[in-house]
Parts: C-alpha cells; structure tokens; sequence
C-alpha cells in the first residue's frame, strides 16, 4: 500500500473519529439530547457507508456496512415502533394478527 493512500485512510478514520467525539460532546443526556445525537450518528454511519455501497439506497447502505462491518446479528429486523406505525392503520384481514401483536406489545412496553 502506497504512503499517500495510508495517510488518505488515516485522515478518513480520524476525521470521523473526531466527528463522534463532537457528537458526544455537544448532545447532553437529555431526551432530546438522546435523540440528537441519534441522528448525528445516523448521519455520520450514512456518510462512512456512502464511501463503501456508492449506488444503494440509505436504507440498503446503511444495513450493508452493518452486515459486513459490524457485529449485529438484528440489523435487518424492523424496530417494533416502525412496524406499529406501518400495521396501526391497515385494515387488510391478513395484516390482523401481525397488527395486533404489535399494538398488544406496544401497550406493554409503554406502561
């Protein structure tokens, strides 16, 4: 590996490196601190995969770098918030189990 490409690598690792430092730093461990700093990292993860998945969507990119660069096995799953507000409204007959399992979960989880 020529020089100038290690020291190319190196300035894109620390560069994001320092870009998750910011985020730690600046977004207080408040609720809408906590949810900054989500979409910071989110937005920091979407630009690292667009270095590696060029062509895909935000979704298939972001779940790809996952897969291949990180160790969790649940990355393809649905979040069941994201699922509750794609079945709460769907009256299609064979959505009704999936639609009442996930309003009878988030019930619970919300008590």
């Amino acid at each position: 590996m020529s020089k100038l490409l290690e020291e190319n690598i190196t300035l894109f690792i620390n560069y994001f490196r320092e870009q998750v430092q910011l985020i730690e730093g600046h977004c207080p461990k408040t609720r809408d601190g906590d949810l900054h700093s989500r979409i910071l990292y989110t937005a920091v993860l979407d630009a690292i995969s667009r270095s590696i998945f060029v062509q895909q969507s935000n979704r298939e990119r972001t779940v790809g770098f996952i897969k291949n660069f990180c160790d969790w096995p649940e990355c393809e799953r649905i979040s069941l918030p994201h699922l509750y507000q794609l079945v709460r409204t769907k009256i299609e007959p064979e959505l009704a189990d999936l639609r009442n399992f996930t309003i009878g979960n988030m019930s619970q989880e919300e008590m």
